[in-house]
């Protein structure tokens, strides 16, 4: 494929692309279809085993990290102090 728009430094112009057309098709199977896809591609081109891609929901990240997009490599979870800090002077 070819971008058709200005040339920046944080993007190529030419790039490969997969497009899957389905039909009736839940979340869980697309999701799926591509883990497939890109375990096998790690492993075929690497020989790197990806293992399962971890699956969160929305609302857990969210309540876990303050994050939908968790940075898992160092999960820094949200703590709540409430209890520690509601006779202090000042507000936190």
């Amino acid at each position: 494929c070819f971008r058709d728009e200005d040339l920046r430094a944080d993007r190529q112009p030419e790039f490969t692309q997969i497009d899957i057309e389905t039909s009736f098709m839940s979340s869980e199977q697309v999701r799926g279809v591509t883990e497939k896809l890109i375990r096998d591609m790690w492993q075929e081109l690497l020989n790197v085993d990806l293992g399962e891609f971890p699956v969160m929901a929305y609302s857990e990240a969210m309540r876990r990290f303050g994050s939908d997009k968790p940075d898992l490599r160092n999960p820094m979870e949200l703590i709540d102090v409430a209890d520690l800090v509601k006779d202090v002077e000042f507000k936190v």
